[in-house]
């Protein structure tokens, strides 16, 4: 199975300072890295058109939409009726704003059918996914370091993981849910 990566194998190329005789592993890790970035900012990263969302309404004048940055939104249904688009805004951000009157409070009650994503992938993402690929292949399971006097070894840090840095890099993206 072979999902969107959020970078190229050329970028991480660039990235290592060296050319991969062999790209299948580095397809492999940054597939890997970019889910790992994606699962953490609770996002589908790539632009996705006319998604639909069943929300829940919560009887305020705003809601917020599951996926960011949105693009466009094409329809909103509440409780089957669409509303029409001098009635509503929204943002980048996910929120929209109903004007002069409220989401009916109930489940699964309001439809929104929007665009959200990106067609270029912020650096900010892309250095992170790259960053988690190249430990993934730069990753041997033997040992990195070894001394015989005083006895001492290390091993290779083999995490696909986010370190903190990365985290902290990505806290913008981070859709808490």
């Amino acid at each position: 199975m072979t999902i969107a990566t959020l970078a190229s194998v050329a970028e991480l190329e660039t990235f290592l300072d060296r050319t991969l005789m062999d790209t299948d592993p580095a397809e492999l890790a940054l597939e890997i890295a970019s889910s790992a970035v994606a699962d953490y900012l609770n996002q589908t990263l790539m632009l996705v058109e006319d998604d639909e969302a069943i929300i829940d309404g919560n009887g305020t004048e705003l809601l917020m939409l599951p996926q960011v940055p949105v693009t466009e939104i094409t329809k909103i249904e509440i409780d089957g009726t669409e509303i029409d688009s001098d009635y509503y805004s929204y943002n980048a951000k996910g929120m929209v704003k109903l004007k002069g009157k409220k989401f009916p409070k109930s489940l699964a009650n309001v439809t929104v059918t929007y665009s959200h994503g990106y067609t270029n992938i912020p650096y900010a993402i892309r250095g992170v996914v790259l960053s988690i690929a190249a430990r993934i292949l730069d990753t041997n399971p033997a040992v990195k370091q070894e001394s015989i006097g005083g006895y001492s070894v290390s091993y290779s840090n083999s995490s696909a993981g986010l370190l903190a840095i990365e985290q902290d890099a990505l806290s913008a993206y981070r859709i808490i849910k």
